[in-house]
């Protein structure tokens, strides 16, 4: 379980399931996500959750959980780890209960905390719509920089927007990190 000041981030279980469902069939959540324009049904997240359960390294999901409630909130992970390059790609998203209330950023600071302080990365990485401007708030908070704009690379409710891919070094992240765990 890694912990952070309002969550904690522990393995997905059968019993998130139809939690999880739900987010992802949220337009609100999906698109930003990279969308998908077909329903998800409950046995398709139940097959993924097979395929999860085969994978020994099981980073790639995790439940974001509050740290006061229990209450399940979404879910992150590091996807593309490169072991060589000691680098990843970080992914979440939130129930749009949760949003604007400092949740995700807590989940983003205790994933790469993990990351840099366990799993010795010295980069993580993110790819975001530029529409997306609560989530690149929060990610700009936890030291993530925009470095690449690719231009119209994605058509996302009938307009074409920029994909933006955002980083952070663990030089860049640690005194931030450092002054957001100091600031309680």
């Amino acid at each position: 379980m890694i912990q952070g000041k309002k969550v904690k981030l522990r393995a997905v279980e059968q019993k998130d399931l139809p939690q999880v469902t739900a987010a992802l069939n949220d337009p609100g959540i999906s698109m930003p996500l990279g969308g998908h324009y077909f329903a998800i049904s409950l046995r398709c997240e139940e097959k993924w959750y097979d395929n999860y359960l085969a994978n020994e390294y099981q980073l790639s999901s995790l439940v974001i959980e509050n740290l006061q409630t229990g209450e399940y909130m979404g879910n992150i992970g590091f996807n593309d780890i490169s072991w060589k390059n000691r680098k990843a790609t970080v992914g979440l998203f939130l129930n749009r209960r949760y949003w604007s209330q400092g949740y995700g950023t807590d989940a983003l600071m205790a994933l790469c905390h993990f990351g840099f302080t366990q799993l010795n990365l010295q980069r993580i990485q993110l790819f975001v719509y530029e529409t997306n401007k609560r989530g690149i708030r929060s990610y700009e908070k936890c030291g993530f920089q925009v470095e690449v704009v690719q231009k119209s690379a994605s058509y996302v409710d009938g307009e074409y927007v920029d994909d933006l891919i955002m980083g952070v070094l663990v030089e860049e992240f640690m005194p931030i990190y450092e002054n957001y765990v100091g600031n309680e």
